[in-house]
């Protein structure tokens, strides 16, 4: 038998001819040849139909693909959270890529949040669900991003915390015992992120024209006890040139010598009692048990950085100036924080006394009398003291 393949004009079946026999074989013929023609069109659907893919396989292909696109130690975060929260739990829900709902990943974010993880780490899991749909997406696997329909509850915003300058005074005086003094100080007086102070090295400064660089970050690993030394910073105006106000140059300097005579040829400045790199962990656990230990209104380690642009501003310095000292990308981050920068102006005004004493506590107890008239360009134009004890 042979199919013509012309079509009829009245309908698409194939005519048929060399047809013999009643009408009954014809329509049997015809049914056969259907039957045929449907099976050859289910074997050509299947040929070309993208493979149905497990969402949980699927996560562990986007986890690889975007290794060489992050730094290691945020992989190293991201592996942790997708073997030890998301693939397990969708794992077991055997869900195909392309079935996934909005549904299927409320329930996962509902679960995790009822078993006590803030809104601000179910967040992060959603931000990798979200860019692991999106490289689907890209993939052509998906045509939506379902998790893009997903509610949350409202984040709540984190107050953030500032030491005055009685407190900083303070702060620094009793931190003088403590291993965690040049991590303070430098906190203090220049405003650094953690990782900013931990990953600054005796390289980034230049003592003859008082300024210190702000060019690397120490990031910890969050299965080991690693760290990273990267010079990635959060943003481009994270890199930044600073002024070394005139007692905390000296400072460094005698630092530099203690520390050569009990390490060596160390490149990094704030190492701890057996002269290794702080993680930063380390650091902000330690920085919370000294404030107790001391009976110290408790802060985090990071408000030290707010307590500094509370003094720069309390002097008269510009929300533009506090950004470009900060490293903010965008002002409005400085801005948002404007009001608790004011807040400082009240506390100056009746502390002057108190600013003075700040500056000398910097020094190790080695004093240096600086009018309070003198005390913007000492900070911020490297006017070196008329009296030096040194």
């Amino acid at each position: 038998m042979q199919i013509n393949q012309a079509m009829t004009s009245q309908n698409s079946i194939p005519l048929l001819k060399g047809l013999n026999g009643t009408d009954q074989e014809r329509i049997s013929e015809l049914e056969a040849l259907i039957v045929d023609l449907t099976l050859e069109n289910q074997k050509l659907k299947r040929k070309f139909e993208k493979p149905k893919i497990l969402f949980s396989d699927f996560l562990l292909t986007w986890l690889q693909h975007h290794k060489s696109r992050v730094t290691p130690t945020t992989w190293d975060g991201y592996n942790l959270v997708m073997q030890k929260h998301i693939y397990p739990y969708f794992q077991k829900k055997n869900i195909f890529l392309q079935k996934l709902t909005p549904l299927d990943l409320q329930g996962y974010y509902d679960l995790k949040l009822s078993e006590g993880l803030s809104v601000v780490t179910v967040l992060k899991h959603h931000a990798n669900i979200h860019a692991a749909l999106r490289y689907a997406c890209k993939m052509q696997h998906i045509k939506n991003n379902v998790a893009s329909y997903v509610d949350f509850p409202s984040k709540l915003r984190y107050i953030a915390d500032y030491y005055t300058i009685e407190e900083m005074v303070e702060l620094i005086e009793k931190a003088k015992r403590s291993p965690l003094f040049v991590p303070i100080v430098l906190a203090c007086v220049l405003g650094l992120r953690r990782s900013e102070v931990l990953g600054l090295q005796w390289s980034s400064i230049d003592l003859n024209r008082q300024i210190i660089c702000i060019e690397n970050k120490v990031v910890p690993y969050i299965t080991n006890s690693n760290v990273l030394i990267t010079n990635k910073l959060k943003t481009d105006s994270s890199y930044r040139t600073l002024p070394l106000p005139y007692c905390l140059l000296k400072f460094l300097e005698q630092l530099k010598e203690m520390q050569t005579l009990n390490y060596g040829d160390n490149p990094y400045i704030c190492l701890n009692s057996k002269g290794t790199l702080y993680k930063p962990s380390s650091v902000s656990q330690g920085f919370k048990l000294f404030l107790k230990k001391n009976d110290l209104r408790p802060i985090r380690f990071h408000d030290l950085r707010h307590s500094c642009a509370s003094m720069l501003y309390a002097m008269g310095c510009s929300l533009k100036d506090i950004q470009t000292w900060l490293g903010h990308s965008d002002i409005k981050t400085t801005s948002e924080k404007a009001d608790l920068y004011k807040d400082a102006i009240g506390a100056l005004a009746l502390h002057l006394k108190t600013l003075e004493v700040f500056f000398k506590l910097v020094e190790i107890g080695r004093a240096v009398s600086i009018p309070f008239g003198k005390l913007i360009s000492f900070f911020f134009y490297r006017v070196t003291p008329e009296t030096d004890s040194f």
